[in-house]
């Protein structure tokens, strides 16, 4: 059947809004989705890490493969590992490939088709900072000139050009790191990561939500190694009134407007907050408080990836257990949303 780019039906919670795709072109088959992001247009593309590839879903419904990283395609080393950003400037996509060399890499989507350029590569790879990262989030600057991603594995959160020199290390020169675990802000995990309009960071990890200020990103020593963030000088912090956030996993989120929809793969359930309503909790370290509206999935499904659309009115997202991708209306809001599959 076709696919819709935008409609409305009843559902229990009342009158559903949806736009982007409503159903699919033809089949789909998916081994282990887990990333999932949307470009402005309202197409989806699916990290699917069971069979080394990312398919590409149009706004109405329409089904291809847009890159295949395994061996009958662009025969990369390693495998996808399900972390994906897109750069909202110009559409590129950007993917964690994990392996002997632990690497980004930067598809151009616009104008020019599927074609990879190797944001790092050969021996200059992630591994050589030491313990091999465990990609957590990526986020790409408003202009598509500096991509951040946290490693869970060792603790940092990395800054680096989306354009750095031919063949050099992906840190060398380009960036630089901090250490989120050295400097005494808790044992707060780093996860999913997203940018708001002013530039700040937020960084949804075990147990606490993290704002990492544009201000100190100014500042010649944020992300150079030695901390902009001492003493009684911290980033903005809230711990969750959540019971179940305390210790539960959020690897992945996505933010529109004010509102940070994130997936947590240890209770099974979607979740949002309103950052823009957050109170200031200051730089001391003491941490101030949110509380996240929370949806449960249904089917025994475990959500991965999580996409908005560009108006706000339909969320997607990836169930690892059942292969497939659901969506909703975000019209009566989340915790009323029913969810659907996207399907042929």
């Amino acid at each position: 059947s076709s696919g819709s780019s935008s409609g409305s039906s009843s559902g229990s919670g009342g009158p559903e809004t949806f736009t982007g795709p409503t159903s699919l072109q033809s089949a789909l088959t998916l081994t282990t989705p887990a990333g999932l992001i949307i470009d402005s247009s309202n197409n989806l593309y699916v990290v699917d890490t069971g069979s080394n590839k990312i398919f590409k879903i149009s706004s109405t419904g329409a089904v291809s493969t847009f890159a295949d990283i395994g061996p009958s395609g662009y025969n990369i080393s390693g495998t996808l590992d399900g972390t994906a950003t897109i750069d909202n400037s110009s559409e590129n996509i950007y993917v964690g490939i994990t392996g002997s060399h632990d690497q980004i890499w930067q598809m151009i989507t616009n104008p020019i088709g599927p074609v990879f350029n190797i944001v790092n590569s050969g021996s200059d790879s992630l591994s050589s900072l030491g313990t091999p990262p465990t990609f957590g989030g990526m986020v790409v600057n408003g202009d598509g000139t500096t991509i951040y991603f946290s490693d869970d594995n060792n603790g940092n959160l990395y800054k680096n050009s989306t354009h750095p020199s031919s063949d050099s290390p992906l840190l060398a020169n380009q960036g630089g790191y901090l250490n989120i675990d050295s400097h005494g802000w808790g044992t707060v995990a780093p996860g999913s990561l997203v940018m708001d309009s002013s530039h700040n960071i937020w960084n949804l990890g075990t147990a606490q939500l993290t704002e990492f200020e544009w201000a100190y990103e100014a500042s010649s020593a944020y992300l150079n190694g030695t901390s902009p963030y001492s003493g009684n000088n911290h980033p903005h912090q809230w711990n969750p009134t959540n019971s179940n956030l305390t210790s539960a996993t959020t690897n992945f989120s996505t933010l529109y407007n004010t509102t940070l929809y994130y997936t947590d793969q240890t209770n099974n359930q979607i979740g949002s907050i309103d950052i823009g309503s957050l109170a200031n909790p200051g730089n001391t370290g003491s941490p101030g408080s949110f509380t996240a509206t929370q949806k449960n999935m249904t089917n025994s499904g475990v959500p991965q990836g999580i996409a908005v659309t560009s108006d706000g009115t339909t969320v997607f997202v990836v169930d690892s257990n059942n292969n497939q991708i659901l969506y909703g209306s975000l019209s009566g809001g989340l915790a009323a949303m029913t969810l659907h599959v996207l399907q042929q």
